[in-house]
């Protein structure tokens, strides 16, 4: 992930460089995302105000685990790329949705819109050919046969190609990239107050710093919005729900990595129920106590407000936790910031 002090976020008309505590809260989401003790794993935080916090831990838990793991088997788009300029004329099966097409690889171009297409070369029964160009970014191998004599392609479903802000670019390497943006995870939820959860993941601004100097781009890894070079600083903004990708927020249209619950909510959506994410977020006192034992996950983060209403009622649960645990799990060499005391550890699953 990028360096955290090159995060900011928007406040009013300026951007602010993001607090302490703001990189606290999402590197301690990276270090817990990667913890891999057996048996249940709780960690409970009290704040002194629960704003952002939750979003911020989720942003850094589905950050280091979409950065973490092995693709699927799954080519991204430059080993497509790669795999096909040595393969031009080879034999394709090209599927989209239910149906699979015998065709032949005819090239690769770079058009002037600025992207790469695949060109599938078909052969009509009745004479005459077709050639269809097809965006590299849309397609998937899905198996290479012994000595790359055929190959097998998958074009994605229309609704899974969007546009993202250049903020994702930034802080999801390229490797990942392709497949965090076309493939559904479920990596975690948070539970909480769904208006306050929407403001602070789709409506607040935030940006990443590059800066130009005379040799060009130092220690970047996506395009300036206005290029200049003069070493001023340019930002690449979106939100939060850029990286979240919230399946509740996105309408259904989109591919998703994480989602969120009501805490008002009486029933937990099956989706959520079947897909048993890593890690669960509680956001707030009243969401732990009502959820804690209708969601399962491997991993239970409890934000609490110190001011909070039912504040005490959950610190007497958490502590009865603590008092059977199997072990104290270490947070790992993180300064924790004034005003933050957080208690972890492991229970039998």
């Amino acid at each position: 992930m990028a360096d955290q002090e090159k995060i900011y976020y928007q406040h009013c008309d300026s951007l602010l460089s993001l607090p302490t505590w703001g990189q606290f809260f999402i590197t301690l989401g990276m270090n817990i995302s990667q913890d891999t003790t057996k048996g249940k794993n709780i960690i409970a935080i009290a704040v002194p105000t629960r704003s952002y916090v939750g979003a911020l831990l989720c942003t850094g838990i589905v950050v280091s685990l979409a950065t973490s793991e092995h693709s699927d088997g799954h080519l991204t788009a430059p080993q497509i790329h790669e795999l096909l300029r040595t393969v031009v004329g080879t034999q394709i099966s090209l599927h989209e949705g239910r149906k699979t097409t015998t065709c032949q690889l005819s090239g690769i171009k770079h058009c002037d819109d600025g992207k790469t297409r695949l060109g599938f070369y078909f052969s009509k029964a009745k004479g005459g050919s077709l050639t269809r160009w097809i965006l590299i970014d849309q397609c998937e191998v899905t198996t290479v046969s012994s000595g790359d004599k055929s190959v097998a392609i998958k074009q994605l479903p229309n609704h899974d190609r969007e546009q993202d802000s250049q903020l994702i670019d930034f802080l999801i390497p390229t490797e990942q990239l392709h497949e965090f943006k076309l493939k559904s995870k479920l990596r975690c939820i948070l539970i909480g107050s769904l208006n306050t959860l929407r403001r602070e993941i789709m409506e607040t601004e935030f940006a990443v710093r590059q800066v130009m100097s005379h040799g060009g781009p130092i220690s970047t890894t996506l395009p300036l919005l206005n290029k200049n070079s003069l070493g001023i600083p340019k930002f690449a903004r979106g939100t939060l729900q850029d990286i979240l990708r919230v399946r509740r927020f996105s309408g259904g249209s989109k591919t998703y990595q994480s989602d969120v619950v009501a805490v008002e909510s009486r029933r937990v959506l099956a989706e959520i129920a079947n897909s048993q994410p890593v890690i669960c977020v509680f956001d707030g006192a009243s969401a732990f106590l009502k959820w804690r034992t209708r969601v399962t996950s491997n991993t239970e983060i409890v934000v609490l407000d110190k001011g909070e209403a039912h504040f005490k009622e959950a610190t007497h649960v958490i502590n009865e936790g603590y008092s059977s645990r199997t072990e104290v799990i270490q947070l790992g060499n993180i300064h924790i910031p004034s005003g933050i005391e957080i208690t972890a550890y492991v229970v039998a699953s």
